[in-house]
């Protein structure tokens, strides 16, 4: 007894050694707050710049809690960041007059997170009367990423606490190889990002706060006077050289099961909504099996595959911002002739 007595008492001597570290650590991460998780800001991306790790969607989500209650949001374009690019004002006009419209967005969105969002809107009292759902080519392989950019925001996420998403945060942020970029992209003033460079995460970005719209500025300011030259310096032209072919990827389980909760909850909301699959530069299209069963859960009337078609677009400089996302007069394109039958008359 005396020996386990000496045991709880080094335990609980351990343990106040060890708080003011860890009250330490823990205070800079609320102080610093550095993917923009603790408060809310004006602002995600001052100056146009993107902290490494600041997450996309967490932040939509945060931007539709404080304008929920006074935009009354009807109207959502869900998908992945190919979606950003569909203009909410050139949505609109295939929309009923006085419709509300916001993205919903976040970095490789998959189906899960996709219905994860469309179920927390409704929960917090919107009705989803029109939804556009942006897809990439081979969208039913994509997986959910354990990291900070891609995780679910606690608010939508029923397997996570708010103390355990801010403690998965904590410790992200102490992470050596996150830190060093982090420090890095501070001291030479851009984002430095972890992994593979992404072109959209370093170019100039501006963000509605209101609607969730993004623009990259500078990016499209060259793209419209020297697109030849952008795409030769970031290596694009090779893809203008690929023959279009079938984006063969392995179909998940969940995916396909995400996609019928997500067909069912339109279903019972009695959502106007489509689902386009866009272009990619490298002229990759996709799975025709994949295509089957997406029309199979929403129905061959709602699914507009555009990924094999938008040859003389893909081969048009400054359509591309690189090999995925493709630029906004792309995305009108793409709405013009998926909503030209269906122009609402008043």
């Amino acid at each position: 007894m005396q020996e386990m007595s000496q045991v709880t008492r080094f335990i609980k001597k351990l343990a106040l050694a060890a708080l003011p570290p860890v009250a330490l650590l823990a205070g800079a991460y609320l102080l610093v707050d550095p993917f923009k998780v603790v408060r809310d800001y004006d602002d995600y991306y001052p100056d146009g710049r993107i902290s490494p790790g600041v997450n996309k969607g967490v932040l939509v989500i945060d931007n539709f809690d404080r304008n929920f209650d006074s935009l009354h949001y009807d109207s959502f374009i869900f998908g992945s960041s190919l979606s950003k690019y569909y203009r909410l004002d050139e949505w609109m006009r295939y929309l009923p007059e006085g419709s509300s419209g916001i993205h919903l967005d976040s970095s490789s969105e998959t189906l899960h997170s996709m219905r994860l969002k469309m179920e927390y809107v409704v929960r917090r009292g919107a009705h989803i009367k029109n939804a556009l759902i942006v897809l990439a080519p081979d969208i039913l392989s994509f997986y959910d990423i354990e990291a900070p950019s891609f995780i679910d925001h606690w608010k939508i996420d029923p397997d996570r606490s708010r103390l355990g998403y801010h403690w998965f945060m904590l410790k992200s942020f102490y992470n050596r190889e996150f830190m060093r970029n982090y420090i890095a992209s501070n001291v030479v003033g851009k984002p430095v990002m972890i992994g593979a460079r992404v072109l959209l995460d370093t170019v100039t970005t501006r963000m509605d706060m209101l609607r969730n719209e993004e623009y990259h500025p500078e990016a499209d300011h060259e793209l419209d006077n020297n697109p030849l030259e952008y795409m030769q310096r970031y290596g694009h032209t090779k893809f203008l050289e690929e023959k279009p072919a079938e984006l063969k990827r392995k179909i998940r389980p969940c995916s396909m099961e995400d996609a019928i909760h997500i067909a069912a909850l339109l279903a019972r909301e009695g959502t106007d909504y489509r689902v386009v699959i866009g272009p990619s530069l490298d002229g990759k299209y996709t799975d025709k099996e994949a295509l089957r069963m997406l029309k199979a859960i929403f129905g061959p009337e709602r699914v507009y595959d555009y990924s094999a078609e938008l040859e003389s677009m893909r081969h048009t400089p400054g359509n591309f911002y690189d090999r995925t996302h493709y630029r906004s007069a792309v995305a009108a394109e793409i709405m013009r002739r998926t909503y030209r039958d269906s122009l609402p008359t008043y």
